[in-house]
């Protein structure tokens, strides 16, 4: 059992690392529209290599929760699975709409299909609320289990009473605060013989202010979070060389390379603040970042 807990952790570890190159400004993603009336020719232009990344991703994700929630192992109903658990479920959506804000961008689905598009990119903005609450509470987690053990045995902060309560909120708020995206339509135009979002039809400058923020400040906590418990963990390297202490190195490397890879939007954010983004993007040769140029602008 405990082997293969241990592949869960790397498992893990790959899900982020995934996630993150995908789409490291944006952690959120899409698959759709296979039923719209469009020439069968037309859906290759969405094959790339961003789209097999994603929906493998999608997929071996998708799996790995369905493992962990069929497992009758008591390790995957501990507080930082539970975590991972629900964050992973809305992960999982937000691959979906980012690939379907990719597939607007390429095919122009026009009005027809606006209520979902509107849907799909306010999902980028909630979910990504949710991946950074979530991740938090994970680091949070382990720097509490490693670095201060006996108080996470005495506090009670992560019973499965606790811990539901934290994701409700988690959940719930990130929704709430992202609301007004949902009735804010997108506005389109004709030109050249197809469909041009010409974005929403009111600017949402505060949330993007907001979400810039939380981005910046849930980086640094988490850096300042896990350098510790690394350290905690190269020092007692020696004494615990043990299947369980693997796996919880497994489980704080997982984390520290979401934070790292995480700097990379942490730039992109500050930049957004000073609004320089625009000139930054139109530096960069990456496909990926004409993609998040297009929708972080409507």
């Amino acid at each position: 059992m405990m082997t293969r807990n241990s592949s869960y952790s790397r498992g893990i570890c790959s899900v982020h690392l995934a996630m993150r190159l995908t789409d490291p400004i944006r952690y959120c993603m899409l698959t759709s529209s296979l039923f719209m009336p469009m020439e069968y020719s037309s859906w290759w232009i969405l094959v790339d290599a961003q789209f097999v990344i994603s929906i493998s991703t999608m997929v071996y994700y998708t799996w790995i929760l369905i493992l962990m929630c069929n497992s009758t192992s008591t390790v995957f109903r501990s507080a930082f699975y539970r975590i991972f658990i629900v964050t992973g479920f809305f992960d999982v959506q937000a691959i979906t709409a980012i690939e379907w804000i990719r597939a607007d961008l390429r095919l122009a689905l026009g009005p027809d299909y606006e209520i979902v598009t509107r849907l799909m990119n306010t999902f980028t903005f909630s979910h990504l609320f949710i991946h950074v609450i979530g991740n938090f509470l994970m680091t949070l987690n382990r720097y509490m289990a490693i670095c201060h053990p006996t108080s996470y045995e005495k506090l009670q902060w992560w019973t499965p009473r606790t811990v539901q309560v934290m994701l409700v909120v988690d959940v719930s708020l990130s929704f709430f605060v992202n609301a007004e995206l949902f009735f804010i339509p997108f506005g389109y135009q004709w030109k050249d013989n197809k469909w041009i979002t010409t974005g929403r039809l009111k600017p949402i400058p505060f949330i993007r202010m907001m979400c810039s923020c939380i981005v910046i400040i849930y980086e640094f906590t988490s850096i300042a979070l896990i350098a510790p418990t690394i350290h905690s963990i190269r020092k007692s390297r020696k004494k615990k060389k043990t299947e369980s202490f693997r796996r919880e190195l497994g489980l704080v490397v997982a984390i520290a390379i979401e934070s790292l890879l995480g700097g990379i939007e942490c730039i992109y954010e500050i930049t957004n603040i000073f609004g320089l983004e625009s000139k930054l993007l139109r530096n960069t040769p990456s496909l990926t970042a004409k993609h998040v140029s297009q929708s972080l602008t409507i």
